[in-house]
């Protein structure tokens, strides 16, 4: 039995972007650092998720584990 192997022809890499309020500079710094390092390895491209949902979903969640008694039993992805 032989294993077939993917053909990639491109890579890229997803990052959220992780920004303190309070130092947003330091953050955008450390994504371009890994921007350089994805370039230097190879990768042909480069992803920032987007986070203007973040807080309002993980309101909602809590709100709801609250109203269901479930106090923080369902997970809520970062």
């Amino acid at each position: 039995m032989t294993s077939a192997r993917p053909n990639l022809r491109s890579i890229a890499l997803l990052t959220p972007g992780t920004f303190d309020d309070d130092h947003p500079v330091a953050g955008l710094e450390d994504t371009l650092d890994l921007f350089e390092l994805g370039e230097r390895l190879g990768f042909d491209g480069a992803w920032i998720r987007q986070r203007h949902l973040e807080q309002i979903v993980s309101d909602l969640a809590e709100k709801a584990d609250s109203a269901l008694g479930w106090q923080g039993a369902t997970p809520v992805a970062a």
